[in-house]
């Protein structure tokens, strides 16, 4: 795989884009963006940074979005695209988009890494900064998952190599041993693994070890504070105690009648106080009693005398003053409109006839005779105009008529007026006599309901005095009664004299119990200390035995995780030897892993921190190109930041790395010095393209 462009959008606080030649130098002052682009390289291929993996990767960003994308030559010969997108969305998590080219259908992030994985072969990431701050534990399983260590260890091997002895102890330890054992682990995992089982066990028997020693030292303790004076037998503490539980009984008899009669005398006394206190309580209820009754008949005698008031007290309504009903009145004004209203209608039907008869006459131009029928009236204009006259004195009486009538009619609607007012008078006046007589009876009925109410309350206290008497009798007997027997009751008992005796004897009881228990608890604790002997004698002897394991354990250990590193370290030294006869990397083994040491000239052995930035850069280049011989991946690309190697030494260096790394695909080398490059390299000043 070749790297042939990189693009950078809002990355580490830059936007741009480089070709990367196959063998490309970086150049530039501290600050100018080497690393900029060897990060964004192993962003853009593996979407992760090794320093601040997924979740801290937005820290690099100079927006809200950053792009990072490469260019490059697939192991297939197939030219491929990478872009990948980060932003950062308002619930604080990161989301990727990734984008290549050419589209081959790929959906979702997975699927299209796994793409990725397939056109470029795999990338294998190696930082040596990275890999020497690891633990020595860390660094040996790094290089196995890689595959750059031995064969794996089986477990049968690692179970020879130790020679554990038989015992129950490590029979114990040997199963969880085969459970903690993944044939599919690297070495240094499962090395690591049994190790921790191992320590485990002897962390577990340390302990059981001192427990059972502090157990020991606990009862040890114990029996030393023990003293057992019994100065007799057991057999004769034992008659001595049968004889004193006797005696308690024989007392506990006496003390228990004595007690029971100084209970009856109690009893007596209290009934006595008792019949006292009932005494007092009847006769203040009696007197309680006494002024309920005497209130109860002042209440009656207030309640029968306003009783007498409401039936003496009668409403005095004065009727209205009006005159009498005049009924030959009402009906003479009655006759009189009647009879007015019957001339009316009479003249008007003289009126109408006589209209009738002229309105005849006027039609036929003629006027009919009376005397000859059938002929025409010699005398008809003087009967025309006697019809008019009569017609005009008609229409005057008719009119007087109307005007009698209508003042007849007012007359009697005015006397009708008069006796309807009237009639609301008497209504009112009789209405208001029922609701005073309503009021009247009300009160009269109040008055009588509260005199019951005050006669019941009389009745209730006169009773409730009566029921006091009787309880007052009963008391008085009762008082009378429990004097009588109070004379006839023994004086006080006094029991303490044998209660006292009673307790001396349980004590002695309870000190020769005390005595034979603790001379069985001495017997059971001299046991318990044989037991407790034995088992701190086989804790220290597992604790041992353990601790010898352990430590034949973590030798064995050593030298297996030493010769995994062998065909590696080989790898180095040969490709050393035509550039630098005489260098070699060598593995130590320490704490469950192992360290790195280098070698320069001689026998001895420096550490990695030690060396210089030249031979730290050309040793790291050395240990990246036998890395790759060893684990052969498909693409083989070197990121090398060797800002340690000043300028005179460059030169040396990339001659050095060009002719150990002709296998790599691309080799990019970031250093702050360079200022001219050796045939075959590319130098890309990025101080002077800012």
């Amino acid at each position: 795989m070749r790297i042939e462009r990189v693009h950078l959008d809002s990355f580490m606080g830059s936007t741009t884009t480089l070709d990367i030649p196959a063998r490309t130098v970086l150049a530039g002052p501290n600050g100018c963006g080497k690393t900029r682009v060897v990060r964004a390289i192993t962003i853009a291929i593996t979407g992760v940074d090794p320093a601040l993996g997924k979740r801290g990767i937005m820290t690099l960003a100079s927006a809200r979005s950053m792009r990072v994308g490469v260019d490059c030559i697939g192991v297939d010969d197939r030219r491929f695209a990478i872009s990948r997108r980060f932003t950062s969305t308002d619930k604080g998590t990161v989301k990727e988009e990734l984008q290549i080219a050419p589209d081959t259908g790929e959906r979702g992030l997975r699927a299209r890494d796994a793409k990725i994985a397939e056109v470029l072969g795999g990338a294998i990431l190696f930082d040596p900064d990275e890999f020497f701050g690891f633990s020595p534990a860390k660094r040996a399983a790094y290089l196995a998952s890689i595959g750059a260590g031995a064969d794996a260890m089986s477990l049968e091997e690692f179970l020879e190599a130790i020679a554990p002895p038989s015992c129950e102890a490590w029979a114990d330890v040997l199963a969880p041993l085969r459970s903690a054992w993944n044939p599919t682990a690297p070495p240094s995992a499962n090395l690591a693994a049994s190790n921790a089982v191992i320590a485990s066990a002897v962390s577990s028997a340390a302990a059981a070890k001192k427990e059972a020693e502090q157990a020991l030292k606990r009862l040890m303790d114990k029996r030393s504070t023990m003293q057992v004076a019994l100065g007799k037998s057991a057999a004769d503490l034992g008659a001595e105690r049968a004889k004193l539980r006797e005696q308690v009984e024989e007392l506990s008899a006496t003390l228990a009648a004595d007690t029971e009669r100084r209970r009856q005398v109690e009893s007596v006394q209290q009934q006595a106080r008792a019949a006292d206190r009932d005494v007092d309580k009847a006769r203040r209820k009696i007197e309680k009693c006494d002024d309920v009754v005497s209130g109860a008949k002042k209440v009656l005698a207030e309640m029968e005398e306003a009783a007498e008031l409401a039936r003496a007290n009668r409403s005095t309504i004065e009727p209205p003053d009006d005159p009498p009903r005049d009924e030959s009145a009402i009906e003479a004004a009655l006759e009189t409109k009647s009879q007015a209203r019957a001339e009316a209608d009479a003249a008007d039907k003289l009126l109408r006839g006589l209209c009738s008869r002229r309105d005849r006459a006027g039609e036929s131009g003629s006027f009919a005779c009376p005397i000859s029928s059938g002929l025409d009236c010699p005398a008809g204009d003087t009967v025309r105009a006697n019809l008019a006259e009569a017609i005009e004195a008609a229409l005057t009486d008719y009119e007087t008529k109307v005007q009698e009538a209508d003042r007849t009619a007012q007359e009697y609607e005015a006397i009708m007026a008069r006796e309807h007012e009237r009639a609301i008078r008497r209504s009112e006046y009789r209405k208001q006599v029922a609701q005073a007589v309503k009021a009247e009876r009300k009160a009269v009925a109040d008055a009588e309901r509260k005199v019951e109410m005050a006669r019941a309350a009389l009745a209730t206290a006169e009773a409730e005095r009566a029921a006091a008497d009787e309880a007052l009798r009963d008391a008085l007997a009762r008082q009378k009664d429990a004097r009588k027997r109070e004379t006839e009751a023994p004086g006080v008992i006094d029991t303490s004299e044998t209660e006292k005796l009673v307790a001396a004897t349980r004590e002695r009881i309870a000190d020769i119990d005390e005595a034979i228990a603790a001379a069985e608890r001495v017997r059971a604790i001299d046991e318990e200390i044989l037991h407790a002997e034995a088992a701190a004698a086989a804790a220290r002897e597992s604790a041992s035995t353990l601790r010898g394991v352990a430590k034949t354990a973590k030798s064995v250990t050593g030298r297996a995780l030493s010769d995994s590193m062998r065909p590696l370290l080989d790898t180095v030294e040969q490709l050393l030897a035509g550039v630098r006869p005489g260098w070699a990397l060598e593995a130590v083994a320490v704490e469950g892993g192992i360290n790195i040491m280098a070698r320069t000239s001689g026998e001895t052995l420096i550490p990695w921190r030690a060396l210089s930035g030249g031979e730290s850069a050309i040793f790291t280049a050395a240990l990246s190109l036998a890395i790759v011989r060893l684990v052969d991946p498909p693409a083989k690309l070197l990121l090398l930041e060797a800002a340690e190697v000043d300028g005179p030494n460059l030169d040396a260096f990339l001659a050095i790395l060009g002719e150990l790394g002709s296998e790599f695909d691309s080799i990019v080398v970031a250093s702050c010095h360079a200022a001219s490059v050796p045939d075959g390299w590319s130098l890309i000043d990025l101080g002077a393209t800012r």
